[in-house]
């Protein structure tokens, strides 16, 4: 499977780490010291926070759709899903 950066907005810096160190307690993620750059980390999915995360997508698939794809027409739809794999294959030829 490819691996991408993913960035959320959890608000604080101390609030972003206070959930990964949460995260890394429970063993769902690790955070490897950055190659490039001592002072920075990367946060990789554990195999548990894998599973973690396949157990939760029904639920956040039924959140994406009744609070953001239902309000879309089918017009809308398609060119946002057109962008995302335009988006998608740009990411994957670097």
């Amino acid at each position: 499977m490819a691996q991408y950066t993913i960035v959320i907005d959890f608000g604080t810096e101390s609030g972003r780490a206070v959930l990964v160190d949460k995260l890394e307690a429970n063993g769902l993620l690790n955070r490897p010291s950055a190659v490039t750059d001592g002072r920075g980390a990367f946060t990789v999915l554990t195999d548990e926070g894998m599973a973690a995360l396949r157990k939760a997508r029904p639920v956040y698939a039924r959140g994406i759709r009744t609070y953001f794809a239902d309000s879309l027409s089918d017009d809308e739809v398609r060119v946002y899903r057109d962008s995302l794999a335009r988006m998608l294959q740009a990411m994957e030829q670097e």
